[in-house]
């Protein structure tokens, strides 16, 4: 019975996972046009804060953890948020949710809290903000349908909370998240275009 409960306690924590990480690539993908525009040419010399997102899915595919580069991510992400928000530049302030919800994915968690309430929280306040400063995607109301429908999406193609994620299912997930994060940053491109 112990045995069984820690296996589903294990299940519970890859759905929790592997949820946190698409949810958040699907709002991340803002950040790193924004500081390409603001860099111009130089941004290839900037440090990329959604690596942090890619050694999640890599943790999740099998990699062992990257704690030294999840640091480094960790301890870059307060820089760039204040970089971001003193630009005064148009969506900075959506940035600023979106490097909120990397902050959420890599923080540590307590021993059996969950990470994607604070993750799926943080990417509504992306949506919200995106309301307030770009058209809705095409066939939505609003930024905050879309990324709530979004949301739900990927929790019907997880399945119920409790059973395993297969890597066939992961790379189903990750492809998914990333098609929807596309959306995020065409429109964020659209509102940084000189």
């Amino acid at each position: 019975m112990i045995m069984q409960e820690s296996v589903r306690s294990a299940d519970r924590h890859h759905v929790d996972s592997s949820l946190s990480v698409a949810v958040a690539t699907r709002v991340t993908s803002v950040i790193p046009v924004f500081f390409g525009r603001l860099a111009g040419v130089a941004y290839s010399d900037t440090f990329d804060i959604n690596q942090g997102i890619e050694s999640k899915w890599r943790e999740l595919g099998g990699a062992p953890p990257s704690g030294d580069l999840e640091q480094q991510v960790v301890a870059n992400l307060p820089r760039f948020r204040d970089r971001a928000l003193g630009s005064g530049v148009a969506g900075a302030a959506v940035v600023a949710a979106a490097i909120d919800v990397v902050t959420a994915l890599l923080a540590p968690l307590e021993e059996g809290r969950d990470r994607l309430p604070q993750v799926s929280a943080g990417a509504l306040r992306v949506a919200l903000g995106m309301d307030g400063i770009s058209p809705p995607p095409t066939g939505a109301t609003s930024w905050l349908a879309f990324e709530l429908r979004g949301q739900a999406e990927l929790v019907d193609l997880v399945g119920p909370r409790g059973e395993g994620v297969s890597q066939d299912l992961l790379f189903e997930v990750r492809n998914e998240s990333g098609a929807q994060s596309m959306t995020y940053r065409n429109a964020m491109k659209a509102l940084l275009r000189p």
